[in-house]
């Protein structure tokens, strides 16, 4: 439910966003805006890149428990016929590539969290540095406009 609330309290922070830094620091909130933008196409590439690794994580574990399925299967088999060694390297080779995507994965996350935790404090930063750069002499920033 909270996830529906973003729905409608996205966009309404974020016109209460522009509307008040307008005032504050005029148009250099366009480039805090354009820095949010950008991010959009930024996100959906991470989202793929996610999504591959996930599924290709998800492809070596279901093969995984197939096998181990079919060793639990004909367990008796396997250890009449002293297999073990050979059905475990196959199952710890199989493993090994699924941690692999999962620590591909876990990377795509914290650079995903990493993005958007910084993203709203970049944002500002460029907006207040046009804000100063546009006119030195004039645009003075206080704490009272920060």
């Amino acid at each position: 439910m909270p996830i529906l609330n973003l729905i409608w309290i996205a966009p309404l922070q974020m016109a209460l966003y522009l509307y008040f830094m307008h005032v504050e620091i005029g148009s250099a909130i366009f480039v805090g805006l354009g820095i949010f933008l950008i991010a959009i196409p930024l996100n959906i590439w991470i989202a793929k890149k996610a999504e591959k690794y996930q599924t290709t994580q998800m492809q070596y574990k279901d093969h995984r428990m197939r096998i181990m399925n079919e060793i639990l299967g004909g367990i008796r088999v396997i250890k009449l016929h002293g297999w073990e060694n050979s059905f475990i390297s196959n199952v710890q080779e199989i493993r090994g590539s699924e941690e692999k995507e999962m620590r591909k994965f876990a990377w795509v996350d914290v650079f995903t969290s990493l993005t958007f935790s910084m993203l709203p404090y970049l944002a500002l930063l460029c907006s207040f540095a046009t804000f100063i750069f546009m006119d030195e002499e004039n645009n003075i920033l206080t704490a009272e406009k920060a």
